[in-house]
């Protein structure tokens, strides 16, 4: 015991003295030098990662949005679709606008008028929906409606305006009904998917009451499509062409001025006006007569007896003279 200590001392004092080290076991050594080599390989490994992606960034990006886009298929492909009508739908072109105008028109002549409004309707690929002429006062005014395609409404308005004298009143009005047809669509879409399932039951069903059943659903589910469909078409109808109505009258006529200057003596008028004159008095006269022999009648027999009695009163006094 005692040799060993005083060994390991002289091998301190030789460390001291010359500055060495005593050499490591083997063992030891080989186990640092895996180590090393395993550390090494690890950041060559790294290196080689990052340099990768960083040459191949883009083309990995597109690789995995694709795989995203493979997990999420379905949501993916309603939101494109849900946002390409959206935008469709945001475009001006596509909104559904009822356009209607109503004018007060004071025209030359009212039947050429008329005629003008029917042809200008025919010529934009329209029609006459209804017209009516009135008299009052012997002074004619009319109404007619006309339906116009709604991409030619505009250039009609102005055409309408060229043909008459005067536009005494100009209402437009413009009503969107884009939300309510986009509706209408959706419900239509969704009511089909149901008729679709019950005809599916339909078919599948085995017991009369359920098959009754079914049926009377299904046909309570047309009955919403077609509602929905006429009203749909109705839409598409009224957005597809608009109503212009003109309301017609002649131009106020223009009273004669009175003439206040003082005319010279005119013989011609004169004698016109005294034989005018002499001829009202005598037909008054011959009316009077007429009336009064006429309305008098019954007093004929009476004046008839008083002239015989007085005739006679009259022979006793001639012959006493």
């Amino acid at each position: 015991m005692l040799t060993e200590v005083k060994a390991e001392a002289e091998l301190e004092n030789k460390v001291i003295e010359g500055g060495t080290t005593p050499k490591e076991p083997k063992e030891g050594r080989s186990r640092r030098f895996r180590y090393f080599q395993l550390a090494l390989i690890l950041l060559l490994a790294a290196g080689l990662i990052v340099l990768t992606l960083v040459l191949l960034g883009p083309q990995t990006g597109s690789v995995f949005s694709a795989v995203s886009k493979g997990l999420g298929g379905t949501n993916s492909a309603v939101g494109s679709t849900s946002s390409g009508t959206a935008s469709k739908q945001a475009q001006p072109w596509d909104r559904k606008i009822i356009r209607n105008a109503t004018l007060s028109l004071t025209v030359n002549e009212m039947e050429q008028a008329l005629a003008q409004f029917r042809a200008l309707a025919l010529t934009e690929g329209g029609l006459v929906i209804q017209e009516n002429t009135t008299q009052q006062d012997d002074r004619p005014s009319g109404l007619i409606v006309l339906q116009i395609p709604s991409q030619s409404f505009e250039d009609a308005i102005t055409k309408i305006r060229q043909v008459a004298v005067k536009v005494t009143r100009q209402e437009t009005t413009s009503q969107d009904v884009t939300e309510e047809y986009v509706d209408l669509k959706s419900q239509i879409t969704n009511l089909q998917l149901t008729e679709q399932g019950f005809q599916k039951l339909i078919d599948k069903a085995t017991k009369a009451e359920d098959l009754l059943a079914l049926q009377r659903e299904l046909g309570n589910v047309r009955g919403e499509i077609e509602t929905r469909q006429g009203r749909l078409n109705f839409l598409d109808k009224r957005t597809a062409f608009s109503n212009i109505t003109l309301n017609l009258s002649l131009p106020p006529v223009a009273e004669k001025p009175v003439n206040t200057e003082a005319e010279g003596w005119q013989p011609n008028k004169v004698v016109k006006e005294a034989w005018d004159a002499s001829v009202k008095l005598l037909t008054t006269v011959a009316t009077v007569i007429l009336r009064v022999l006429v309305f008098s009648w019954w007093l004929l027999p009476l004046l008839l007896l008083g002239l015989g009695w007085w005739l006679k009163q009259r022979k006793p006094s001639i012959s006493q003279l």
